[in-house]
C-alpha cells in the first residue's frame, strides 16, 4: 500500500491495512510437524487482545458429545510442500481442551476433522498458521502443509498418532479440521495479488461499457426527476387552489420527501416488467455476469459459509445449516465448503441450546464445522465477521454470510460460486432472498406481496445500478481478500445511536468495495435463496426500527472520500426510504389541522383526491407488475395454486398493505423523533416462529397509532364529511392497529390459510429437496385443489414452535430439543407413510402437477 492511500484511509477513519500474521515455524520437539508456534517476541509476551476491541473468548461449559477423538480413528500428516493432500479416513466430532483443568471449551471448537491442522492444508497459498492457545491435531483426510507452508501435504498413515501440542495463549482454543491458512490475500488455490483490472471503458469486471451504464443511469434520473416535478406540480396546484399558508408550504415540503422512493420503486418495477417481457435479452442486459452461473467450469474456490447467531433458536438455525450442508454434498462438490458458526450469544441458555443442538446435529453438520463464540458483541454483526476474517480468512477465497433465518440450495451457492470465478473483480454477489413458508398469517401475507414486489424492482435495478449493485448482508458470496482489506468499517464520530459502530453494514461495504475498484452485482432471479419474516406487526416494526436506526448512520458517511457518485446515492436512498413515512404522517397531520382551522375550502379537493390515487397506484406499482409478470410467464400461477387462489391471494396482500403501512408509518415516525433526542433500540435476538399476540401486549405497542387514528377521525367528521371515504384508508390502518395485529398473528388464522392455500407461494406446493429437510410435510385435509400434500411450515426438529398466549417476542421459541427430519428412528417409517399418503391423495402425480390439476 503506498504512503499516499494509507494517509487518504487514515483521513477517512480506516485503518491502513492489518498487519500480517506471523511466520510460522515447526514447534521444536512436536511429535511431528503439524504444530507451528508463532516466531518472534510474539511467542513470549503476553497477548492483546484481538483486533478491532474484541475480548478473547470465555468458555462456555462443556458440550455433550464433542468428546475427543479415539486414537486409532487419527492419521498423520505430511509436511511437504505438495500441491494437493491425499484422503483419510472420516472419525469422530473432537473438541480442544480448555486451560481450565476441566475440559471445558473455551470458545472456540471443531466438530470433526476432515484434512490436516487448522491452516496450511492442501492447496494452501501462504504460511500454514495456528491460532495461539489452540491444540493442534493432524487429522486424516487432506494433509497438512504446517511446516512447509506452500501447500497441502501428503496423507500421513491411517492410525498413526496425531502430532499434537500446546500453542501460546492468545485468544481461543480450537482443534484443527483441516481448514486453510491465513494468508493476508491469497487463498487456496488463488494468487495473492489483485486480478488485473478491466480496460477503462468497461467496468472492472469487464462485464458491460462503462459508457452505456452512464447512459442507463441518466435516464432513470430523467424519468424519476421528471415524475417528482409533474407530481410536486400537481401537489401545489392542490394546496396552493385559495392561496399559500404554512400548513400548505408544510404539506407540499411532505411531498418533495416522501415521494421520490415511491417514484423510483415505479420506474424500477416498469423497467424490469419490460426487461423481462419486452426483451429477449432482458435477464442478460440487466444481469451479464449470470451468463457464467450455469458453466460446467470445474469448482475451484474454497468458501467458508458463515452463519452468525446472536442468543437465536440454536436448533432452528443450524438445521438450516445441516439441510444447506446436505445439498452441498449432494452436488458432489461438498469438499470445497467449510462451515463455521459465529456466536455473540450472551445469554446462559442461548449458549447451553447452541452446544446441545451442535452436539445432536454434529453427524449431520459434517466434519468441516468450527463453532466460535465470542464474549462482547463489540462491533454488532460486522464486528463478528471481522473477527472471523481475521482468525481464519486468509484460507479461502469466498465466503457465504448467513443469519439465523437463511436458508440456500447447493446448486444455488455452486452456481454463484461459478459467476465469482468466472469474474474475479466481482467482489459481493448478491442472491434474491425471498420468503420461506411461514405459519403467521401475517409472515405469510407479506412475503407474498414482498415477493412480487421484490420480482420486477429488482431487475429494473439491476438494469442502471450495473457494477454498483447492493449486499444485504446476507444469501451472498463476498470475496475475502477485497473485503478484508478494504472494507472495514470506520467508526463513527460521537456517540450512539447515531455514532459509534455501524448497525446497518452491508451497503457501506458494498460502497467501500467498489471503491476498491470490484463490482457489486445481484442476481435479479428467484433460485434457491430463502429467509423468513417475522411473524408479527409488532416484531416487524422493531426490526425496522433497528434498520432505520441503523441507516441513519448514513448521514455521516455520505462524504466518505472516494465514494462512486452511484454509491452515494445507494447511502442516500437508504437514508430517505425510512425519511418518506414521518413525511406522509406529517402531511396527514397538516392536512388534519388545515381542517381544523377552516381551510377546507382553500383546497382543491376533486384535483387532491385524483392525485391521491395516482399515488397510491405508484406505490401499489412494484406489486402490480409482479402479478404482471406471474400472469404472462406461462404455467406461472399454477405454482402459486392456480390463478384464482393467486388472485385471492393479491386481494387480500393489498388489503393488507393498506392497513399495515399507516401504523407501522406512525412508529418510524416516533422513532425518529427519539432517535433526534438519543433514544435508541436495542439489538438483540427476533423472533422467528409463530405464536399467539395477546390484546394486551398489542394495545401497549400500538395504543399511540389508535389514538392518533381516532382523533384524526373526528376531525374529518366534524370538519369535512365528505372527505371520509379518501381518508379511510389511513384512518382505518391507524384506528384498527390493534385487533389487525391479534389477527394476523392469530394461529387459527394461519392454519386456515394454509389449508385454502391463500398467499402460497411456489415452494409450498412443490417444495424443493433443501426446504423438506427444514420442515415437515403433513397429509392434507382434502381443501387443497387436487388433494395435494399440505405443507405445514414447521422446523423439522419437532421443537415446540408456538409461545403461550400473550407471551412477549425476543423470547426462544420452540429451543427444545428434537430429531432433524429424516434422520433418526422412524424416520423411513415416515417417509414411507408420506409417500404412500401422497399417492393415494394425488394419483402419483408429482407435487406440481397436482397444484395444476
Amino acid at each position: 500500500m503506498t504512503d499516499s492511500e494509507a494517509a487518504r484511509r487514515r483521513a477517512d477513519g480506516l485503518p491502513s491495512d492489518e498487519a500480517p500474521a506471523p511466520r510460522l515455524a515447526p514447534r521444536p520437539g512436536a511429535a511431528g510437524p503439524g504444530c507451528a508456534r508463532p516466531e518472534g517476541p510474539e511467542a513470549r509476551a503476553a497477548p492483546p487482545a484481538p483486533r478491532g476491541g474484541a475480548a478473547p473468548d470465555q468458555g462456555a461449559g462443556p458440550v455433550p458429545g464433542l468428546a475427543p477423538r479415539d486414537a486409532a480413528q487419527r492419521s498423520g500428516g505430511g509436511s511437504g510442500g505438495g500441491s494437493g493432500g491425499g484422503a483419510g479416513p472420516a472419525h469422530a466430532p473432537m473438541r480442544a481442551p480448555g486451560a481450565d483443568g476441566a475440559g471445558r471449551p473455551k470458545g472456540v471448537f471443531a466438530l470433526g476433522a476432515a484434512g490436516g491442522p487448522v491452516d496450511g492444508a492442501a492447496g494452501a497459498r501462504g504460511p500454514g498458521r495456528q491460532e495461539a492457545g489452540a491444540t493442534s491435531c493432524v487429522g486424516p483426510g487432506e494433509g497438512a502443509g504446517g511446516a512447509g507452508g506452500a501447500g497441502g501435504g501428503g496423507a500421513g498413515p491411517a492410525g498413526a498418532a496425531p502430532a499434537c501440542g500446546p500453542a501460546p495463549a492468545e485468544a481461543s482454543a480450537f482443534a484443527g479440521v483441516g481448514l486453510r491458512g491465513t494468508a493476508q490475500e491469497g487463498a487456496a488455490g488463488a494468487p495473492s495479488v489483485r486480478p488485473p483490472r478491466a480496460p477503462r471503458r468497461l467496468t472492472p469486471a469487464g462485464l458491460q461499457p462503462r459508457r452505456m451504464l452512464a447512459r442507463r443511469r441518466a435516464t432513470a434520473a430523467a424519468l424519476n426527476l421528471g415524475s417528482l416535478a409533474l407530481v410536486l406540480a400537481g401537489a401545489a396546484h392542490a394546496f396552493g387552489a385559495g392561496g399559500w399558508s404554512v400548513s400548505d408550504a408544510v404539506a407540499l415540503a411532505c411531498v418533495a420527501v416522501g415521494a421520490p422512493w415511491t417514484i423510483m420503486g415505479f420506474w424500477n418495477a416498469l423497467i424490469g416488467l419490460w426487461l423481462a417481457h419486452g426483451r429477449r435479452d432482458g435477464l442478460a442486459a440487466a444481469a451479464p455476469h449470470m451468463a457464467a452461473a450455469d458453466s460446467d467450469a470445474p469448482l475451484r474456490a474454497r468458501v467458508a459459509v458463515a452463519m452468525a447467531l446472536r442468543n437465536e433458536d440454536a436448533e432452528r438455525a443450524l438445521t438450516r445449516l445441516v439441510a444447506l450442508r446436505e445439498s452441498l454434498d449432494a452436488t458432489g462438490q461438498g469438499a470445497h465448503f467449510d462451515l463455521f458458526v459465529l456466536s455473540d450469544g450472551d445469554r446462559p441458555e442461548a449458549i447451553a441450546a447452541e452446544e446441545a443442538a451442535l452436539a445432536r446435529l454434529a453427524p449431520r453438520l459434517g466434519p468441516r464445522l468450527i463453532y466460535r463464540r465470542r464474549p462482547l458483541n463489540e462491533g454488532w454483526k460486522a464486528g463478528n465477521i471481522r473477527d472471523f476474517l481475521r482468525r481464519w480468512g486468509g484460507g479461502y477465497e469466498l465466503f457465504l454470510p448467513l443469519d439465523s433465518d437463511s436458508l440456500m440450495s447447493g446448486e444455488t451457492v455452486l452456481r454463484m460460486t461459478r459467476i465469482m470465478q468466472a469474474h474475479p473483480r466481482i467482489g459481493i454477489l448478491q442472491s434474491l432472498a425471498v420468503g420461506a413458508p411461514a405459519r403467521s398469517a401475517f409472515a405469510r401475507i407479506f412475503q407474498f406481496g414482498m415477493r412480487h414486489g421484490m420480482r420486477s424492482f429488482t431487475l429494473g435495478a439491476a438494469w442502471w445500478h450495473g457494477d454498483c449493485g447492493p449486499y444485504w448482508g446476507h444469501n451472498a458470496l463476498v470475496r475475502v481478500a477485497p473485503f478484508r482489506r478494504h472494507c472495514r468499517l470506520p467508526r463513527l464520530p460521537g456517540r450512539p445511536p447515531l455514532g459509534g459502530a455501524i448497525l446497518s453494514h452491508d451497503q457501506v461495504e458494498a460502497a467501500l468495495m467498489r471503491r476498491a475498484g470490484y463490482e457489486c452485482r445481484v442476481m435479479p432471479v428467484e433460485a434457491g435463496s430463502w429467509e423468513e419474516n417475522p411473524p408479527t406487526l409488532l416484531d416487524f416494526t422493531r426490526r425496522d426500527l433497528r434498520w432505520c436506526q441503523g441507516n441513519m448512520q448514513y448521514w455521516g458517511l455520505l462524504g466518505l472520500r472516494g465514494l462512486k457518485p452511484m454509491s452515494r446515492f445507494q447511502l442516500f436512498a437508504a437514508i430517505a426510504m425510512y425519511l418518506a413515512a414521518p413525511a406522509w404522517m406529517l402531511m396527514t397531520a397538516t392536512a388534519a389541522f388545515k381542517l381544523l382551522e377552516g381551510g377546507a375550502g382553500q383546497v382543491d379537493a376533486a384535483f387532491a383526491a385524483s392525485m391521491m390515487l395516482v399515488m397510491f397506484s405508484v406505490s401499489l406499482f412494484p406489486k402490480i407488475a409482479g402479478w404482471i409478470d406471474v400472469a404472462l410467464r406461462p404455467g406461472e400461477a399454477a405454482r402459486y395454486g392456480g390463478r384464482l387462489r393467486f388472485a385471492a391471494g393479491a386481494a387480500v396482500e393489498t388489503v393488507f398493505s393498506m392497513l399495515m403501512a399507516p401504523a407501522v408509518a406512525f412508529r418510524t415516525t416516533l422513532f425518529l423523533a427519539g432517535l433526534a433526542a438519543g433514544r435508541s433500540v436495542v439489538w438483540g435476538a427476533q423472533a422467528r416462529d409463530a405464536y399467539a399476540l395477546g390484546w394486551g401486549q398489542a394495545a401497549r405497542g400500538l395504543w399511540m397509532q389508535t389514538l392518533f387514528g381516532l382523533g384524526l377521525a373526528a376531525a374529518v367528521w366534524a370538519r369535512a364529511p365528505e372527505a371520509l371515504p379518501w381518508a379511510a384508508p389511513v384512518l382505518a390502518g391507524l384506528c384498527l392497529a390493534i385487533p389487525f395485529a391479534v389477527l394476523t398473528a392469530a394461529p387459527g388464522l394461519g392454519r386456515a390459510m394454509a389449508r385454502a392455500r391463500v398467499c402460497a407461494v411456489p415452494e409450498e406446493l412443490a417444495p424443493p429437496p433443501v426446504l423438506s429437510g427444514v420442515f415437515d410435510l403433513e397429509p392434507g385435509d382434502g381443501a387443497a385443489a387436487g388433494g395435494e400434500a399440505a405443507f405445514d411450515p414447521r422446523p423439522a426438529s419437532g421443537a415446540a414452535q408456538g409461545a403461550e398466549p400473550g407471551a412477549g417476542p425476543g423470547t426462544a421459541q420452540g429451543a427444545g430439543p428434537g430429531t432433524a427430519a429424516g434422520n433418526g428412528p422412524g424416520a423411513e417409517a415416515r417417509a414411507s407413510a408420506k409417500a404412500a399418503r401422497a399417492s393415494a391423495s394425488g394419483a402419483g402425480k408429482p407435487p406440481a402437477a397436482r397444484a395444476a390439476g
